[in-house]
């Protein structure tokens, strides 16, 4: 039990009892002890027992707790301690704590005496018999017939209808999900500079089948539309993307995006992978200087170009809704050229002038067309790292493209020629040109070298 005598304040004089285990001191009503001086805090200070001693706890009061003139936190006291809070002062007795108030609450609530006999009825006394009540009696005082209260069952129909009505709303969007074209997922690659990707991607491949529908296409049409998106670095210089393409019926179906800006459309394809390969030259000035994204992307609905309006002809149409046309792109090659350390505008003026006079002559000497190409991206390449770059590097880079593109249809006309010669059984005709190509194409990171020896090492071995 704490007693407390209050020696100074309004309350000098009064002494209190109390039998708890934890009391709070301070001027706010909820106090086990109220003090109502200006120097004691609202929440000033707690005395509480605790392993069988008396502890003193400061609420974090603005004037602080003192006992025995030293200011405390949290210290353990002894009975008949001056404690002061504030302005008040006041002395602390405690009466004795046995050895059982010692003990943890849950052994001294075991230790209690059991008084419930004082409850039980002596003999004199006679209870009135209390009758045991049907299964059916409910709280509510009201008999029933056993089973369900009408309530609960009224939930579980309510429960069973909802239900239904969810299974029939899921089953019924799986039918539309399958009935409506799937979203493209396209196929991501991460393409690195000067490595060919020889795998095939596209509708009717071996390697993968992109999944997707057409872009701009008919709603009703889901078999050779889709995407491949490309990932790359950026390059350190002129950066030339090259594949093959096939199966491409228009000139507006399988477009070249770069960073979702679009550079064109890949050239019309016979159904064959020979006479299809497309370069193109990607925009200095599109690259961004992290990773850059290039999308192929297949446009169904181009086919309708033909005629000036995207409404599809009958036999198109009929086309369209009854085959599945195949489309794919394979050897998917990223040639980065890169500039020199340092710029200089004269000799890249120089290389255009001589670039222009041997690309004037390339039907004279065909060997002037490699000339005129290699002279437009040096030109190039010897003002690239100016900022802002010159006029003269756009017009080189342009030429380059072009002039590597002429290269492409040239190589791909000769490969053509070699493979006919080859069916016709002309092995030692098809070996010769093949062999021309490969002098005509020496660099080994050049996909048309890396295909002319192909075809070498298939045709002709033995025959160079």
């Amino acid at each position: 039990m704490f007693t407390l005598t209050f020696h100074s304040g309004q309350r000098r004089g009064d002494v209190v009892h109390h039998d708890k285990d934890r009391i709070v001191l301070g001027r706010a009503p909820d106090c086990d002890e109220i003090i109502p001086d200006d120097g004691v805090s609202r929440h000033h200070l707690e005395l509480l027992v605790h392993e069988g001693r008396v502890w003193l706890r400061d609420l974090g009061s603005t004037k602080g707790s003192f006992v025995d003139g030293e200011r405390v936190e949290t210290q353990p006291i002894e009975g008949g301690a001056r404690i002061s809070a504030g302005n008040v002062e006041f002395t602390l007795a405690v009466s004795e704590i046995t050895s059982a108030d010692q003990l943890p609450l849950r052994e001294r609530l075991g230790r209690l005496e059991d008084y419930r006999h004082l409850l039980r009825p002596g003999t004199e006394q006679s209870l009135p018999p209390v009758p045991i009540p049907h299964p059916s009696y409910r709280a509510s005082g009201k008999w029933v017939k056993p089973g369900l209260p009408p309530r609960v069952k009224r939930l579980r129909i309510i429960s069973a209808l909802l239900a239904f009505t969810c299974l029939l709303l899921f089953a019924a969007y799986i039918v539309r999900q399958g009935e409506t074209p799937i979203a493209h997922k396209g196929v991501k690659v991460a393409l690195k500079a000067n490595k060919a990707i020889t795998a095939s991607y596209g509708y009717g491949s071996v390697d993968h089948e992109v999944i997707g529908t057409c872009l701009e296409g008919p709603p009703d049409f889901k078999h050779s539309c889709g995407q491949i998106e490309l990932v790359f670095d950026a390059p350190d210089g002129l950066a030339m993307l090259t594949f093959d393409v096939g199966s491409i019926d228009s000139t507006r179906e399988l477009e070249v995006l770069l960073n979702d800006k679009s550079l064109g459309f890949a050239p019309v394809a016979i159904k064959s992978w020979l006479n299809a390969g497309y370069s193109i030259l990607l925009p200095a000035d599109d690259l961004i200087p992290d990773s850059n994204r290039l999308v192929l992307a297949h446009r169904q609905m181009a086919r309708g170009a033909r005629s000036g309006s995207n409404q599809l002809t009958a036999e198109e149409q009929r086309r369209l809704n009854e085959s599945k046309t195949t489309w794919g792109v394979r050897n998917i090659h990223l040639r980065v050229h890169v500039a020199p350390p340092t710029a200089d505008p004269a000799k890249a003026r120089e290389l255009m002038t001589l670039g222009e006079s041997r690309y004037r002559t390339r039907k004279v000497h065909p060997e002037n067309l490699h000339a005129a190409a290699k002279a437009f991206r040096d030109a190039a390449l010897l003002v690239y790292r100016e900022d802002p770059r010159p006029q003269i590097f756009l017009r080189a880079s342009e030429r380059f493209a072009a002039t590597d593109r002429e290269l492409t249809v040239r190589f791909r006309q000769e490969f053509m020629a070699a493979l006919k010669e080859m069916r016709f059984g002309n092995i030692d005709r098809a070996c010769l040109i093949l062999n021309q190509l490969a002098m005509r194409f020496p660099d080994k990171l050049d996909w048309r070298y890396a295909q002319t020896q192909a075809g070498l090492q298939a045709v002709c071995e033995g025959n160079r």
